[in-house]
């Protein structure tokens, strides 16, 4: 049995293609600098050319044979909030709090449940990583734990 794309997969796809060009595009009109000090153009042309490859593969990937299901508006509610959340609470509560927070969130506004431990192990592991990866490596002005609450 032959399964035929949608059209809209592929135009959506198209779409996506067209928009990362479009990036990388606007990247080459800014300054590339060199490897040891990259100028502002390097990041937009490496994330265009991203862009353009995700959408190759959303336009072009099989069909699958799955039946679509019902929009789930309490995933975006939470998803939203959480985002938010975040936003919010990263610089008054400080990193760990707020990515616990996320977490949170987001597993209440998913389709499947998981458990306490699993929760617990991916806040865990995404402050560890965020602190590692934002605070040390990056040094943004970041702090684990902040002191003041909403100052």
């Amino acid at each position: 049995m032959i399964k035929h794309r949608r059209l809209s997969d592929v135009l959506f796809g198209a779409l996506i293609v067209i928009f990362g060009l479009y990036v990388a595009y606007a990247g080459t009109q800014l300054s590339m600098g060199s490897m040891s000090r990259i100028g502002p153009g390097f990041f937009p042309l490496g994330l265009g050319v991203i862009i353009a490859a995700l959408g190759t593969v959303a336009a072009l990937e099989p069909p699958e044979s799955k039946q679509e299901t019902a929009f789930n508006f309490r995933s975006l509610i939470f998803l939203s909030l959480a985002l938010i959340t975040f936003a919010m609470l990263v610089e008054s509560l400080g990193l760990v709090p707020a990515t616990t927070s996320l977490v949170i969130l987001t597993a209440i506004g998913g389709r499947e449940r998981i458990s306490v431990r699993t929760l617990i192990g991916t806040a865990i592991g995404l402050s560890l990583v965020g602190y590692l990866l934002f605070i040390k490596l990056l040094r943004l002005p970041l702090e684990p734990f902040a002191t003041g609450v909403f100052s």
